[in-house]
């Protein structure tokens, strides 16, 4: 019956030999095998971050948003259910939107409209990040009060 060797983790024991013909110790690899092994370990390495990289730029060419400094116009709940929406007017001249409604994302309504509301009771501008172009009805993506 063959004995059970153990295999270290991370590594890969794909030599097949009977005990009885290395007197029950593992046979060793020869080197030759084991050197086309690394090349073929870092060609994988080096398509693996090849596609890792394309894949990051895909990304970073989507983010379109931009910062801006805004006044806001209105803000408040939908519904009960569905969140909130915030009426903001761009400051800079010429603005970029003017009283344009955007959406608060799902599970931040209660901070996003906390801001808003401070800045219309107090007369301040928020920042906002977000891209008025994209979509119906764009999401601000962060908001903050500035300060007067």
């Amino acid at each position: 019956m063959a004995e059970r060797r153990q295999v270290r983790p991370g590594k890969l024991n794909l030599s097949v030999t009977h005990p009885r013909q290395t007197g029950g110790k593992p046979a060793a690899q020869p080197a030759g095998k084991r050197g086309k092994m690394m090349k073929i370990n870092k060609a994988w390495c080096l398509v693996l971050m090849i596609a890792v990289l394309m894949g990051g730029s895909a990304v970073a060419g989507q983010a379109a948003s931009s910062w801006y400094t805004c006044q806001v116009d209105g803000a408040g709940p939908i519904t009960a259910t569905t969140g909130a929406r915030i009426f903001l007017t761009d400051t800079a001249e010429p603005p970029a939107f003017q009283n344009q409604e955007f959406q608060v994302p799902r599970g931040r309504e209660n901070q996003f409209l906390a801001v808003a509301l401070e800045a219309i009771s107090q007369g301040r501008k928020v920042k906002v990040s977000t891209d008025p172009n994209k979509g119906t009805i764009p999401t601000v993506s962060a908001i903050y009060l500035q300060a007067q």
